[in-house]
């Protein structure tokens, strides 16, 4: 569906505004959500545009705030691999009536949907992480505070730990020590993404 016009004004529903669970920045960026007419956005890119504007936001921090949206029905944000840029972009899209029944748990479907696999590279050694999670963005955060270094996405896809263990035996060679690996001068993220393409609901090909 294309994008529609951004609306002239917004109003701020009775339900919505009595939401359990919300927070009042995090009307804020409802808000800049639904002023883009339906526009998806990258999260790190709506990030930055917050910031531009004099937003103090980081996207550790708007993280949170599109979580508890989402959990309240009111944003999706969905992640998928780009093969333009051979990354993962997490998708941006907000409203001011529900576009999902708030916070149930999705229900599986077959290997492919428990959880995500992802892969996350070292910038001070550039070795890759490969793992899985239900909660990648929550996970990431994990790993950032528990790391000297900076560490980032550079690939993710639905599979979870089945994926996971899939892609840990078809890279057993470049195995440093546990989850990590040495792409060495291999671009990392098509690589794993081209090997992803051949795990067929678990089974190695």
């Amino acid at each position: 569906m294309p994008p529609s016009e951004p609306p002239a004004d917004i109003r701020i529903g009775q339900e919505l505004a009595f939401t359990s669970g919300l927070q009042p920045e995090d009307y804020g960026v409802l808000i800049r959500l639904v002023m883009r007419g339906g526009t998806r956005t990258d999260l790190r890119a709506f990030a930055a545009g917050l910031r531009d504007s004099g937003w103090k936001m980081s996207a550790d921090r708007l993280t949170g705030i599109v979580r508890r949206l989402e959990t309240a029905g009111y944003v999706k944000y969905e992640a998928q691999f780009n093969p333009a840029t051979g990354r993962p972009m997490w998708s941006l899209e907000g409203s001011l009536t529900p576009l999902s029944a708030p916070a149930t748990p999705p229900k599986t479907r077959g290997a492919k949907s428990r959880g995500w696999a992802y892969a996350v590279r070292d910038t001070a050694t550039g070795h890759i992480k490969i793992g899985s999670s239900r909660d990648p963005l929550k996970r990431l955060a994990a790993l950032r505070t528990g790391s000297a270094s900076s560490v980032d996405f550079v690939w993710l896809a639905e599979g979870g730990a089945a994926l996971e263990t899939f892609l840990h035996a078809q890279f057993a060679e470049r195995r440093m020590h546990g989850e990590w690996f040495d792409f060495g001068r291999a671009d990392a993220a098509t690589v794993i993404q081209q090997t992803a393409a051949r795990f067929e609901g678990g089974q190695c090909p």
